[in-house]
């Protein structure tokens, strides 16, 4: 019966919940003064390392690759492939250099954004115990599961049309997402909500150094 319950509870959590949408991923914060056009360039591979999952091991096996997993050799790598953060943050980084550059006109030089450290985990977990006793009956109430968190430490750099750099910054951006029925979303779309969160929270600091760096970093295009 307790089984019964947690597994209805799971079904409801899932069908009940708020889901990340396309507006999510803008940044309204347009500063005052717009630098010249500029092409944007990420570091997709630092991205991928945030929030890729990687399990090394050992193993018999000769190998084989799917569409989410890939394994080769007696020494197993599992690499979990095409996490919908990437894009994300992707996406975000692009519709926000509209916040800080012209949109048309001829390219002054480039934008380039990477990540130099991040950090992804769960808190909240006193929540946890009085979901466990209720066997989650609490949570169709719209108890909280707990929370899930991201952190990321994000670069973003100016350089003009001959590759010079001509300016740099880096911010932390911090972000929380509750796991909650009705008003919260589940555990995966949390994730990818607090890493929009953390993204944005960095971005805005950076238009901010921007906009107070404005006239250095516009000569420097010039």
């Amino acid at each position: 019966m307790k089984k019964l319950l947690m597994l209805w509870s799971m079904v409801l959590v899932l069908s009940a919940c708020k889901s990340v949408s396309f507006n999510d991923l803008n940044l309204r914060a347009p500063n005052s003064q717009l630098l010249p056009p500029l092409r944007t360039e990420v570091d997709k591979d630092s991205i991928k390392d945030s929030f890729d999952t990687t399990i090394h091991g050992s193993s018999a096996g000769s190998g084989f690759e799917s569409e989410d997993w890939s394994v080769s050799g007696d020494t197993y790598t599992f690499v979990k492939k095409k996490d919908s953060r990437t894009r994300d943050m992707i996406t975000l980084f692009e519709r926000n250099v509209e916040n800080i550059s012209q949109v048309y006109g001829t390219r002054k030089g480039s934008i380039k954004m990477r990540f130099t450290n991040s950090r992804i985990y769960s808190s909240g977990y006193y929540y946890t115990v009085p979901s466990w006793i209720s066997i989650y009956s609490l949570n169709l109430l719209g108890f909280p599961f707990g929370y899930r968190n991201t952190d990321l430490e994000v670069e973003v750099s100016i350089l003009n049309n001959n590759g010079d750099l001509i300016w740099k910054s880096t911010e932390m951006g911090k972000g929380e997402e509750i796991v909650a029925m009705y008003y919260g979303y589940s555990e995966e779309e949390a994730l990818v909500m607090s890493s929009i969160k953390a993204l944005k929270d960095a971005l805005r600091k950076i238009n901010l150094n921007i906009a107070n760096d404005f006239e250095r970093i516009n000569a420097g295009l010039q």
